[in-house]
């Protein structure tokens, strides 16, 4: 298991290595679906909003996902390389890390990439949500960036 998020009503979803998430009901331990689509390994997970996740991986996409379906609702294209941090911010848009050293900035309900933010000289590891609509990210390059946009 690479990732896990909290969910509403007591449930969780973990991402894998085996390209699966997994929702879990944290009071009874079971299995309450499998959402499947990824074609390599899931790295990251994070909820957008109630009963809507996206997740990332190395198979260079992000999908979001539909949790009253357990189905994947759209796929996000633009890395060029694996995408292991994803961040959402206040107003709900999503924020991505990519060992393709850059990270972008996503309306995922609507499937539209707003902004592609590039500085980092290796790859980007992980993004984090910042006060004042600010992301910092980390990256192999051994810096850490604060972006504004």
């Amino acid at each position: 298991m690479w990732c896990v998020v909290a969910l509403s009503r007591c449930r969780v979803a973990s991402g894998s290595l085996d390209r699966t998430l997994r929702v879990w009901d944290c009071i009874t331990g079971n299995c309450l679906g499998v959402l499947q689509g990824h074609s390599r390994e899931v790295r990251c997970v994070v909820s957008l909003k109630d009963d809507v996740l996206a997740s990332s991986g190395d198979d260079r996409s992000i999908r979001v996902w539909d949790l009253a379906t357990y189905k994947c609702a759209r796929t996000l294209n633009g890395h060029g390389h694996f995408v292991t941090g994803l961040a959402v911010l206040a107003d709900g848009r999503l924020a991505s890390a990519s060992h393709d050293r850059t990270l972008k900035i996503w309306d995922a309900l609507q499937g539209r990439r707003l902004a592609t933010l590039a500085g980092h000289a290796h790859v980007v590891e992980r993004v984090a949500v910042l006060p004042g609509g600010r992301l910092a990210s980390g990256s192999h390059d051994r810096s850490l960036k604060v972006w504004k946009f």
